[in-house]
């Protein structure tokens, strides 16, 4: 695994994989469908916008985040700032969670949150 640089279409990527969980939805019987998202959340250069791929989402499918908006430094706070609030808006919309990690001990606690929740709903 390795880190690409360059303009992130975190948006594009989420519309993509929830249009294939929508169209595919039979094979999830009595499960409710959940993407996990792990990104510095620097949304960039995205064909969909937000209100499109929330609408998609709609109930069906809840977006889990693990964000890494301290990655952003070098750009500012407040392009942090809106990563991490970009983030917010859609776990919130999705009925999803956003973990904010800050140390590497703190991932493998986020990871067994996320997936306890994810189990319980």
């Amino acid at each position: 695994m390795y880190v690409e640089g360059g303009l992130s279409a975190i948006t594009d990527a989420l519309y993509v994989s929830a249009d294939h969980l929508s169209k595919n939805g039979e094979r999830f019987e009595g499960y409710k469908p959940a993407l996990i998202v792990i990104t510095d959340g620097g949304e960039e250069n995205s064909y969909y916008r937000m209100e499109r791929v929330l609408l998609l989402l709609g109930e069906k499918i809840r977006v889990y985040a693990v964000g890494f908006p301290q990655a952003l430094e070098r750009q500012g706070l407040k392009v942090q700032e809106r990563a991490k609030n970009y983030l917010i808006k859609l776990v919130e919309q999705s009925h999803g969670r956003a973990y904010f990690p800050e140390t590497s001990s703190e991932v493998k606690s986020v990871a067994n949150r996320m997936l306890s929740d994810i189990r319980s709903n």
